[in-house]
């Protein structure tokens, strides 16, 4: 129980350090970046986004840009990041899914 403890503890020491260390770039290059098409997307404001991690959830502030051409929003530090369109690190989306404690509570019959 103590060993559990440590390690639930620890995970969020370390989902903690992980958030500080992403968050110091914040994806901000200028007030127009190109959008992809050949279009210039504004800087528009820094918008949140949660993100799960194997260490845990973590929140980033980014920077938000929009295209008023392709209509689209343009978030840089998504991209870097690889969790464009998708709020689960590239961490957690190669793990397999958890196990279930007691497998033969799942069969079927």
């Amino acid at each position: 129980m103590l060993e559990e403890a440590i390690r639930i503890a620890m995970t969020a020491v370390g989902a903690s350090l992980l958030e500080g260390l992403l968050a110091a770039d914040t994806g901000h290059h200028g007030q127009w970046i190109p959008c992809g098409p050949g279009h210039l997307a504004g800087f528009v404001s820094y918008r949140a986004k949660d993100i799960d991690t194997v260490l845990g959830p973590i929140r980033l502030e980014r920077a938000y840009c929009h295209c008023r051409q392709c209509r689209a929003g343009v978030v840089p530090r998504d991209a870097e990041l690889g969790v464009t369109g998708t709020s689960v690190s590239g961490g957690m989306s190669s793990m397999p899914p958890p196990v279930p404690r007691y497998p033969w509570a799942t069969l079927p019959g």
